[in-house]
């Protein structure tokens, strides 16, 4: 539905009952120095996915807080602080964590190295943010999450040339370091073409293995997984 963090998807059913309105993005930017912007509000996700896969972000998700970015001589990365989930007399949800890409030339090509590290604060012995629903992430038995989400990531894209068409592969690794275990999982693919004028074309593949506990379920690929 509409409300839902990692889609964007509307239903036409329900004797054609009145549709929600989303609210996608509401988020200002301040250009500190020539390398740091600030960034904050309800913003398009800063962090960079390999291969635009969605092992830890689905592309529809539009983080609630502040990221200042950075973007200076081939790095690239952000700090960023997200309000997750608000309970009445309880503590919040709240994620912080941080990216850092080195972009480098390499044969005919370039290379693309990065580390990201996302600590959730206040996961564990709550409910799964959003609707309360597990996903595919381990809970007790009245439904509230047995682990914090730690997650650490590293990735590789090579970006060149194939028959003159923009082509890359990339591969992907995660490990949430708070899991006793089903706590890691990978992506990796491939991608050939861009759409960017009428008769031009683009296709990709990607295969994900990802464990139960590797990241947040309500986050990554909506539809990847037993939803």
């Amino acid at each position: 539905g509409v409300d839902d963090p990692a889609s964007g998807n509307q239903t036409l059913d329900g004797g054609f009952n009145t549709k929600d309105f989303g609210l996608d993005r509401a988020f200002f930017n301040y250009k500190l120095t020539d390398a740091l912007t600030l960034t904050g509000g309800k913003m398009a996700n800063p962090a960079y996915k390999a291969g635009k896969n969605q092992m830890i972000w689905d592309n529809d998700v539009n983080p609630e807080g502040l990221a200042l970015q950075l973007d200076s001589n081939g790095w690239k990365g952000n700090l960023v602080g997200y309000a997750v989930e608000e309970f009445s007399g309880d503590d919040d949800i709240l994620l912080f964590g941080g990216q850092l890409n080195k972009t480098m030339d390499v044969g005919a090509g370039q290379l693309i190295a990065g580390v990201s590290y996302y600590d959730y604060d206040n996961l564990q012995g709550n409910f799964p943010a959003y609707d309360g629903k597990a996903r595919s992430n381990s809970v007790d038995a009245s439904g509230r999450l047995i682990y914090d989400y730690n997650l650490f990531e590293g990735s590789l894209e090579y970006k060149t040339k194939l028959a003159n068409q923009p082509f890359s592969v990339f591969g992907s690794y995660v490990e949430n370091t708070e899991a006793d275990d089903l706590d890691s999982g990978y992506a990796v693919g491939a991608s050939l073409g861009k759409v960017s004028a009428p008769g031009s074309w683009f296709m990709s593949y990607t295969y994900m293995d990802v464990d139960a506990d590797a990241v947040v379920g309500v986050f990554n690929d909506s539809n990847f997984g037993p939803y």
